[in-house]
């Protein structure tokens, strides 16, 4: 299997010596694609060689010292391989073309971004053209068809170079901004009623306009200034959000880039709103049970809840029928704000137990000293329960 290997790279270097004497100029068409299509054989054929070596490997039929001999010549044969894949690469410089030119450049016009646009493509074209003819003819196409009346102006008639051109584009149909006056926008800018995303992308685009304000076009000091720029608009975009929680997260996070500050504000800003929701909801969750039974008046009936024991009337010193008369309503009258038992006094009532007059439900039957009234004073209230009051028996009802 070693010597398949060594085969293939003497092929291989073959190739990569035939591709270099030809040359870059001769190296394309017929004899490139012949010449790619042979290294790729060689490539398969390879493929197949280790990936039956490597079988052999988990099967140990092979030892160490093969084992290394071959990782050294498939190395080998990599590296080969890449040199020719990049013989084989089609780096061929444009030749200018009238219609690519129409494509590209757009037609200045009064937006400072279409000139921008136009600035840029100038620059990205002249560096694909190899000949200086070449760039002299896109120099003469960008002056006379691509400006407007008011560009060509501001422009001199003709350029030796695409980089003056260039220069002077930016220099006079751009307009100046004092880095001063950016600077001091961004310092007041504030989140206000805008949403964040609004908020990030106007202080980007300020953060951006102070940096090629400062820098003048030159490409070291822009690279200089942006990480500092960057850095004092994280902070402001930190300092501005109307949210005060949400601005000492971001802050206390070192973000290096705005955009993942602005990101991490969204984020932030989805997850406090859902767990503020959920908390009203908690929050306003009604309560149908409170500790040792106590329930607010209008929940349920009296101010203690079904299932509170004192609620319930003691029965174990009554008959059956007295019992049975209290449920029928012989023995109660009720009305709102209070309780009246006919056939018990004030005083006796007083004695009750100790409950209150406010509560409802079924009370005890009232004692006298902790005794049980005498049958005779039972008979005597049942027969005239409104004597003890002063009242007669209609105004005892009416009432």
């Amino acid at each position: 299997m070693a010597d398949e290997i060594k085969s293939l790279i003497a092929k291989l270097k073959e190739v990569r010596t035939y591709l270099i004497k030809l040359g870059p100029k001769r190296r394309k068409g017929e004899i490139l694609l012949k010449k790619a299509d042979e290294s790729y054989v060689l490539f398969s054929t390879f493929s197949s060689v280790l990936a039956i070596i490597s079988d052999q490997v988990k099967l140990g039929k092979s030892d160490k010292d093969t084992e290394k001999n071959i990782n050294e010549l498939s190395k080998e044969f990599l590296k080969l391989y890449e040199e020719v894949k990049k013989l084989c690469e089609v780096v061929e410089m444009e030749t200018f073309s009238l219609k690519t030119a129409l494509g590209l450049l757009p037609l200045m016009t009064d937006d400072e971004t279409v000139t921008q646009q136009l600035i840029d493509n100038i620059e990205y074209y002249g560096s694909t053209l190899s000949e200086a003819a070449c760039k002299v003819k896109l120099i003469n196409f960008v002056l006379k068809s691509r400006l407007s009346q008011a560009g060509k102006l501001k422009l001199n008639e003709s350029y030796s170079t695409i980089g003056e051109l260039i220069q002077d584009m930016k220099c006079k149909l751009l307009a100046q901004k004092s880095a001063n006056s950016i600077q001091t926008k961004l310092q007041q800018l504030r989140q206000n009623d805008k949403t964040i995303n609004d908020y990030g992308q106007e202080l980007s685009q300020l953060f951006v306009d102070l940096t090629i304000s400062q820098s003048k076009g030159d490409a070291n000091s822009y690279k200089v200034l942006k990480p500092l720029n960057e850095k004092m608009a994280i902070k402001r975009f930190a300092d501005g959000l109307r949210n005060r929680r949400l601005s000492t997260i971001i802050a206390s996070r070192n973000f290096d880039s705005l955009k993942d500050a602005v990101q991490a504000a969204l984020d932030e800003e989805i997850t406090t709103a859902t767990t503020d929701i959920i908390g009203t909801y908690n929050s306003y969750k009604p309560r149908f049970r409170y500790q040792g039974g106590y329930q607010p008046r209008g929940h349920l009936r009296g101010r203690y809840g079904r299932g509170y024991k004192p609620n319930y009337q003691d029965n174990r010193y009554r008959s059956q029928g007295y019992s049975q008369q209290y449920h029928n309503g012989d023995r109660k009258t009720f009305y709102r704000g209070g309780m009246v038992t006919r056939g018990v006094s004030q005083q006796k009532r007083n004695h009750s137990g100790g409950y209150h007059n406010h509560q409802r439900g079924f009370y005890r039957r009232p004692q006298k000293h902790g005794v049980h009234m005498l049958a005779e004073e039972q008979e005597t209230e049942q027969n005239n329960p409104c004597e003890d009051r002063g009242l007669s028996e209609n105004q005892f009802f009416r009432d």
